[in-house]
């Protein structure tokens, strides 16, 4: 029971990471290339491949996630959620590395810049994917209260979150501020 309500809490969780995240890359498209573009990973040419990969990766994960914890798939979403969180901090350090922490994480509508509490923000996230692999229940749920307890734990963990969004994002417009931009 208890693996149950661990894969149900964090696959609400990252639900409530990746589903904004796709909404975002689907619907402000031009400013998510403009965000992959500035990360100068690949090539401006393969920007729009690169991108559309990385929308339908994360739409597949999304949907893992989503039934995940009814047909014992949940490790499979974890695995695709904790990789394309790896992948993403690993092009934020490179950045940061290089110099280039003044860019847009290109993580959702807010735009927010690389830094500190960004890169641990991912940290935490492939953290919670990971243990999430290895307390993935195989069999889904099969108690209705171990549901109802995760979508009301799940939600207190999302509004946290949100939280800390919010705080990253206010830390980029004080930048912006204190720097005379806007």
């Amino acid at each position: 029971m208890q693996s149950e309500l661990v894969t149900v809490v964090l696959s609400i969780l990252l639900i409530g990471v990746f589903a904004p995240a796709v909404r975002h890359k689907v619907t402000a498209w031009p400013r998510f290339l403009a965000a992959l573009m500035a990360y100068r990973i690949v090539p401006e040419s393969l920007a729009p491949v690169a991108g559309g990969v990385l929308v339908l990766a994360e739409g597949i994960t999304l949907a893992l996630l989503l039934v995940g914890p009814f047909t014992g798939l949940a490790g499979f979403g974890f695995v695709s959620a904790a990789a394309l969180l790896l992948l993403y901090l690993l092009a934020m350090v490179i950045n940061v590395a290089r110099g280039r922490a003044y860019i847009d994480c290109g993580c959702g509508d807010e735009p927010t810049i690389l830094g500190g509490g960004v890169l641990l923000r991912n940290a935490v996230l492939i953290g919670l994917a990971t243990c999430g692999v290895f307390f993935a229940s195989v069999q889904g749920i099969t108690s209705v209260w171990v549901f109802v307890i995760g979508i009301c734990l799940s939600l207190i963990g999302l509004a946290l979150y949100q939280t800390i969004e919010q705080l990253l994002a206010n830390r980029t417009v004080h930048h912006k501020l204190w720097l005379g931009l806007g």
